[in-house]
């Protein structure tokens, strides 16, 4: 469990310093049919300094989304029994899960957040960082048609995870049974 520690503490180090990324305005996607920009609940209204804040939440939900629509599953066919229980059995796992989460966010905040110590707002991304970018892509230029599809297909595949993450576990916790 160590040298997992330590390869997820290097490689949030490496990916930190993001090589050949040349600073560029961000792109803010979601914008696609039928929905339009999909905010129903109007978090961004009115704030156009947070939307790319928010549209880094939701890229971050998404994926843990994406993640755990896939490994709930997963976990069942393995252990046979719900898999919503199963990060409570095994304390390594969650521990090593964790450390992995918490390397992520380390990387988040070094390529794209302000220093909260020289700026007046603790949570305010770099106006050159691209929301959801770990710094491992070789993308150069978000702006493209190509790159705006994938970036939209991101967003929306991470929005039907979300939903589909939340009705396994409802399922699961309703019935106290696996999905399968």
């Amino acid at each position: 469990m160590i040298k997992i520690l330590v390869f997820l503490a290097f490689s949030t180090i490496a990916s930190s310093f993001n090589f050949g990324y040349a600073d560029k305005t961000p792109v803010l996607v979601g914008d696609t049919k039928p929905l339009g920009f999909f905010d129903p609940l109007g978090f961004s209204k009115d704030k156009p300094d947070e939307k790319l804040f928010l549209r880094e939440a939701e890229l971050k939900h998404g994926r843990l989304g994406m993640i755990s629509s896939v490994s709930i599953p997963l976990t069942e066919q393995i252990t046979h029994r719900p898999a919503v229980f199963e990060l409570s059995h095994d304390i390594k796992l969650f521990l090593v899960i964790l450390s992995g989460m918490m390397a992520t966010e380390t990387t988040f905040m070094v390529n794209g957040w302000e220093n909260p110590f020289t700026t007046d707002k603790y949570f305010k991304l770099k106006n050159t960082y691209q929301p959801g970018d770990l710094g491992f892509t070789t993308i150069q230029d978000f702006s493209t048609d190509e790159n705006m599809s994938l970036l939209n297909k991101e967003l929306n595949n991470g929005r039907l995870a979300m939903i589909a993450s939340f009705g396994m576990i409802a399922q699961e916790l309703a019935t106290n049974k696996p999905l399968f």
